[in-house]
C-alpha cells in the first residue's frame, strides 16, 4: 500500500516527458530550378510521338463505332460523367447507357487488335 501511495505522490510532482521531434523541411528549391526539373520530368520526343500516334488510333477507333456508343464512350472516358449522368441527359435508363458502352469498348477491342 505504501508503494502505490509512493508512485502516485510521483506522478503528481513529476510534469509529462515531452518528446521532441524534428520537423524539418527539406527542399531542393534555390531558385534555379533543381527541383522543378526533378519533379517534373520532360518527355522524349519519342515519346511525345507515341503518344500522339497512339491517341490518332484511339480517335480512328472510336470514330468507327456507331453514333450512340462513340458518344456515351466519349462522355463517359474523356469527359467523366457518370453512368447515371449520361442516362439522365439522353432520356434514357442507366443500364442502356451501360450496355452500349460495354459493346463499343469490345467493338474498339477488336478494331484495334485487328489493325494495328
Amino acid at each position: 500500500m505504501k508503494y502505490l501511495t509512493f508512485l502516485k505522490n510521483i506522478a503528481r510532482r513529476s510534469k509529462p516527458i515531452k518528446s521532441k521531434y524534428h520537423k524539418a523541411y527539406y527542399s531542393l528549391d534555390r531558385g534555379d530550378g533543381i527541383e522543378h526539373s526533378a519533379l517534373f520530368v520532360s518527355l522524349s520526343p519519342d515519346e511525345i510521338y507515341e503518344r500522339k500516334l497512339t491517341n490518332e488510333q484511339l480517335h480512328a477507333a472510336i470514330a468507327i463505332l456507331p453514333d450512340k456508343q462513340a458518344k456515351r464512350i466519349y462522355s463517359h472516358y474523356f469527359l467523366g460523367m457518370s453512368k447515371t449522368a449520361i442516362a439522365k441527359a439522353e432520356g434514357t435508363s442507366a443500364s442502356s447507357v451501360k450496355d452500349a458502352i460495354r459493346r463499343g469498348l469490345c467493338s474498339l477491342e477488336k478494331y484495334l487488335k485487328n489493325n494495328f
